[in-house]
């Protein structure tokens, strides 16, 4: 598990990160900075709205990269249930485990953050060389390196690291006598029993809406009205991900009931209801793809 090429894919979601959060820290100074060269005044008000802006779209980034991230190690995890056991067995304790696993996250996170930065920064000088070559940008000075590159780069590092911590805690719940067994999953009514989920699940939820609310309330007056509907929106995820164990294999399960003459479709539902941990993940995984591809700007073409 500490080895880091078992978490490559986690290195390129961190490095994508990082390079879109190192693009949109760049953009705005440069913006500003080509409408200033054109004899444009009063900047201020254009600079913080682009401002809000990045960092809005580096915060959709950085959340939707950390739920993959913790989904991504907690698989990885579940999948080494017997290994880990072994190892608790020969005298290693849970805490160490997952203090190994963390600090795995955290070189994830660094060494992600700073490939990000090198190639957003790089194409950021690229894109700026070959839009004032052809002249959709005024022949002036633009600031490329600003100190506030460091910020995508520790947020990164620290969204990885804490969805590291958050996808392996069930390293604690592995025991010794696991090594023998042949389940790597727990039942669907051990995770259903869990009274502290439930409850996470309906505060973060709650909580979402009511700042979702704020925000729609707020927007007739303030355009930053936008930055805590979308921290609602972020929080009511985040509920929905800590209790999707619990709602999701049912839902599955009934799908599977409803698909019944297909032996695909019933097998898939009865088998949420057997790995509820995995299946929650895919869906989770499969919910986050989906958002992301039907959000994304569709270009036709006249015919």
């Amino acid at each position: 598990m500490s080895g880091l090429r078992a978490f490559a894919p986690t290195v390129l979601v961190a490095a994508l990160g990082t390079t879109f959060g190192s693009a949109l820290v760049i953009a705005p100074g440069v913006v500003t900075q080509a409408m200033a060269a054109a004899g444009l005044s009063d900047l201020g008000p254009v600079k913080a709205i682009l401002a809000v802006i990045g960092w809005l779209f580096l915060g959709i980034a950085l959340y939707v990269g950390a739920i993959v991230t913790a989904n991504t190690c907690a698989t990885l995890i579940a999948g080494q249930t017997r290994i880990i056991a072994l190892q608790r067995l020969v005298g290693a304790t849970g805490a160490t485990l997952r203090a190994r696993i963390t600090r795995t996250g955290l070189l994830v996170g660094a060494l992600g953050g700073a490939i990000g930065v090198v190639v957003g920064t790089g194409l950021s000088v690229v894109f700026v060389a070959v839009l004032r070559g052809n002249g959709f940008l005024p022949d002036t000075a633009y600031t490329l390196v600003p100190w506030e590159l460091v910020l995508p780069l520790v947020a990164v590092v620290l969204a990885t690291w804490g969805a590291f911590a958050a996808g392996s805690r069930r390293v604690l719940t592995v025991t010794p006598l696991q090594a023998l067994s042949s389940s790597v999953e727990p039942a669907h009514e051990d995770v259903r029993s869990g009274t502290a989920r439930k409850v996470w699940a309906i505060l973060l939820m709650a909580a979402g809406a009511l700042l979702m609310l704020l925000g729609l309330g707020v927007s007739v007056s303030s355009p930053f009205a936008v930055l805590p509907a979308a921290l609602g929106g972020f929080v009511s995820f985040a509920g929905v991900a800590v209790g999707a164990t619990i709602v999701m294999p049912p839902v599955l399960q009934l799908i599977g009931r409803i698909g019944s003459r297909d032996p695909v479709v019933l097998l898939a539902g009865r088998n949420a209801m057997r790995a509820p941990g995995r299946a929650s993940r895919a869906t989770i995984g499969l919910v986050i793809g989906v958002t992301l591809r039907s959000s994304s700007p569709r270009w036709t073409t006249a015919r």
